[in-house]
């Protein structure tokens, strides 16, 4: 992947593997800002892999409280099924760990 000269400049030292994980959470902020701290937390512990009845335990909700928070998502996010939820939600859940360990210093 040949990266444009001005994210190189912002982000001088960093990975190709970390440039791509800063634009994916980019990619999937405006969208995700949409959601509540719940419906957040659903998005990435499905995208973990965890089940409805264990991301419920994992939050203190119910497992159709899981559920009705998912077809939140999906509606509020403009996804079409269950499976790419959780797609989206490796993806993303993957990405904003990797940028979060990223160095954090205000670009010149």
């Amino acid at each position: 992947m040949t990266t444009p000269p001005s994210i190189m400049c912002a982000f001088t030292g960093v990975g190709d593997d970390d440039i791509s994980a800063i634009m994916i959470v980019k990619v999937f902020d405006f969208r995700v800002e949409l959601l509540s701290d719940r419906e957040k937390r659903v998005f990435i512990e499905l995208g973990r892999g965890q089940g409805v009845k264990a991301t419920a335990r994992a939050i203190g909700v119910s497992a159709s409280t899981v559920h009705s928070f998912a077809s939140n998502i999906r509606e509020k996010m403009d996804i079409d099924s269950m499976d790419r939820l959780i797609s989206y939600g490796a993806i993303y859940g993957d990405a904003v760990t990797r940028f979060q360990r990223l160095p954090q210093r205000p670009l010149e």
